[in-house]
């Protein structure tokens, strides 16, 4: 009992300067409806950790350029979800600033019926 009131009095003292008081992730935005949902809490450090793995290091090397670029060319003839969104992936490139969201949704119930929905934090100003 006194551990659960020390604990309750640090989080009233703390939770003013945002130490317990984080903003909730984009899942609590989802409807009870979503199939489907992958977030990245931080793309830009997503981006450096995959860079810097073995993985990253083999796509990132030079004698892998011509093979990446004609994925990459594959990719944009299939770019079905960025039709679908109106929005390539390259084009959050300096707008968000945060976590990046995309879930897939049932919205009326019919199994046959999807929407995509993107969501994210996005930057507020000038980015330069």
């Amino acid at each position: 009992m006194a551990i659960t009131i020390r604990l309750f009095v640090l989080g009233l003292v703390l939770s003013p300067f945002g130490i317990l008081a984080a903003e909730p992730g984009n899942e609590f935005l989802m409807p009870g409806t979503t199939k489907m949902f992958m977030s990245l809490p931080n793309p830009d450090v997503a981006r450096e950790q995959f860079n810097a793995s073995q993985f990253g290091e083999l796509v990132n090397h030079e004698k892998m350029a011509k093979f990446m670029d004609a994925l990459e060319e594959q990719y944009k003839d299939t770019g079905q979800l960025a039709e679908r969104l109106g929005i390539a992936p390259r084009d959050l490139d300096g707008v968000y600033d945060g976590e990046v969201s995309l879930a897939v949704i049932q919205p009326g119930g019919d199994r046959k019926d999807f929407a995509t929905a993107l969501i994210m934090k996005i930057r507020d100003g000038d980015p330069d």
